[in-house]
């Protein structure tokens, strides 16, 4: 008898363990937009701001955190022509990584790189408080690969002008200062790192989500055929793991006011 009621124990115990696992860890799927098509599966959220509460097996990232009075919008009902906190830091990321990495030619990281990424390709802004992974996996849900391609200061120019009028967003950047010509159109643009004009002859790198290279978004793939930098594309570094890297390095805390949002002037 007494073996019988250990049995009936364990197997209560059993039960309600796997009740609870399936009830904590169940996400809810969010709707994608038609840009992109994935089956990625991320934890409901309230509008754009993700609760994390639910899935602390995530919550094993630790050291940066979110102004606590600052939270870091990228909404598309918000802030869909502009340059975004959210923008600058995960681009930023793709730069890093780039500099970073060992299959790079020292040559090659002597040039102006520059990250971009479409405005869809974020999908959720960063609220105030510990920056977990979950958080930042929220940003960067679909689980795409860093790039780099060799660029020219013209095609750059032709890109950020693109990404300026893109009917999905502004294509994000960071650590450049755009100037305006009266049309709207971008007439210089300046490296904020090193302080230098990047002239329409001048070599640079551009590091971004692999998505619009082969003209997602509608952006144009020629800008891309033929000038990949294989050695470094070839890692498939996912741009979620870039992000977090990213932010771990940073060690300590990021804000709208702290982040490299580009500079625009007319």
């Amino acid at each position: 008898m007494e073996k019988l009621h250990i049995r009936k124990i364990a197997s209560l115990g059993l039960m309600l363990c796997f009740f609870t696992g399936v009830g904590a860890q169940t996400p809810v799927k969010v709707e994608k937009g038609k840009e992109h098509k994935s089956n990625t599966v991320i934890p409901a959220v309230k509008g754009n701001v993700t609760d994390t509460l639910s899935l602390v097996s995530f919550n094993d990232f630790h050291g940066v955190f979110a102004s606590d009075e600052d939270t870091l919008i990228h909404d598309r009902t918000v802030n869909k022509w502009d340059y975004t906190s959210v923008g600058a830091y995960v681009t930023a990321a793709y730069v890093q990584s780039f500099l970073q990495s060992e299959c790079v030619a020292d040559e090659l990281k002597k040039l102006p790189v520059i990250g971009v990424n479409h405005y869809g390709g974020l999908r959720a802004s960063i609220p105030a408080g510990k920056v977990t992974r979950l958080r930042a996996g929220n940003v960067l849900p679909f689980g795409g690969n860093v790039v780099a391609y060799r660029f020219t200061g013209e095609r750059l120019k032709q890109l950020l002008d693109d990404g300026r009028r893109n009917k999905n967003g502004f294509l994000q950047t960071s650590y450049l200062k755009l100037h305006l010509n009266s049309k709207g159109n971008i007439e210089t643009i300046t490296d904020c790192r090193t302080n230098k004009i990047i002239r329409d002859e001048d070599k640079c790198i551009v590091v971004l989500d692999a998505f619009i290279t082969s003209g997602g978004d509608g952006y144009d793939s020629k800008l891309f055929s033929g000038y990949e930098i294989g050695d470094f594309n070839n890692q498939k570094l996912e741009t979620t793991t870039a992000f977090i890297d990213y932010l771990k390095s940073l060690k300590g805390f990021i804000s709208s006011a702290a982040a490299p949002i580009p500079i625009v002037q007319k």
